[in-house]
């Protein structure tokens, strides 16, 4: 769960968990290969190989205000709204 104080912008996140005994090598591979390539990846995705649980996990986090950016644009200090 994401947690935020402050002002919070059109924003949502995504996630999944893989199995890593269901998953074959290409398959595992073809996934960590989108998430290393920009201009496949738009949506920011991470992927973790946890090896000692057996399992591939994945996020990602999407900001579709963009009020962050508009902030340091205007010059508004971004940490007093917590972003």
């Amino acid at each position: 769960m994401k947690i935020r104080t402050g002002f919070v912008s059109n924003s949502s996140s995504a996630s999944f968990v893989a199995s890593l005994h269901v998953l074959t090598e290409a398959e595992k591979q073809a996934i960590m290969n989108y998430c290393t390539d920009p201009e496949q990846n738009e949506d920011g995705w991470t992927v973790h190989e946890e090896k000692e649980a057996g399992l591939l996990t994945g996020s990602t986090n999407m900001d579709n205000g963009a009020f962050s950016d508009w902030c340091e644009k205007q010059g508004l200090n971004k940490i007093r709204f917590g972003l």
